[in-house]
């Protein structure tokens, strides 16, 4: 996890202040957004009550609606990066790339087809880029909405929290092999 954000920082070259500024907005709103989940869990047991409480109920779809307002608005401002920022993330791979093929040996440029180098440095480069950009996000909501439903689900119950820690922890083996596979491939 580390060596991929790593990864992103170092591909954001000197906007990456502004990328972790970006990754933590990112994980409030993840952790909003799992907030907001973990809101149905009391609005759906006041709503399977036998005498609903009509206030309660109201009051918890009142915590959803805000919840989903507040994470629409630290999306917006996560997305801010995207469309302020990372073009010129893009622009400086490119130079980068390019400076790098100015320094190639004239013979070994001769060997490749135009239309490869300029892929690379064209294509190649802006997908790279955004890919990095909207997978940081996704990374970042992929390890913090479990999470905070995790522990509510432990806090709601602690013996199916047991059971959900236990498919974890043997599941981790698992994962951990997979992701030494993808790296020697």
């Amino acid at each position: 996890m580390r060596r991929i954000l790593r990864l992103m920082l170092t591909a954001a070259g000197p906007y990456a202040p502004q990328f972790r500024t970006t990754l933590r907005i990112s994980v409030a709103a993840a952790l909003v957004q799992a907030a907001a989940y973990a809101t149905f869990v009391p609005l759906l047991a006041e709503l399977s009550r036998e005498q609903i409480r009509a206030g309660w109920a109201w009051w918890w779809v009142g915590v959803l609606a805000a919840l989903v307002a507040v994470e629409g608005a630290l999306r917006v401002r996560e997305s801010a990066f995207l469309y302020d920022h990372w073009h010129l993330v893009t622009q400086a791979t490119r130079l980068g790339l390019g400076k790098s093929l100015r320094s190639m040996p004239q013979q070994e440029l001769a060997r490749r087809a135009a239309g490869d180098l300029t892929s690379v440095v064209g294509n190649n480069a802006t997908t790279a880029a955004s890919a990095l950009s909207s997978l940081s996000t996704l990374f970042v909501q992929l390890v913090a909405v479990p999470t905070v439903l995790g522990v509510v689900i432990v806090a709601l119950d602690w013996r199916l929290g047991l059971v959900l820690v236990a498919a974890t922890l043997a599941a981790l083996p698992f994962v951990r092999q997979v992701q030494r596979r993808s790296n020697t491939g």
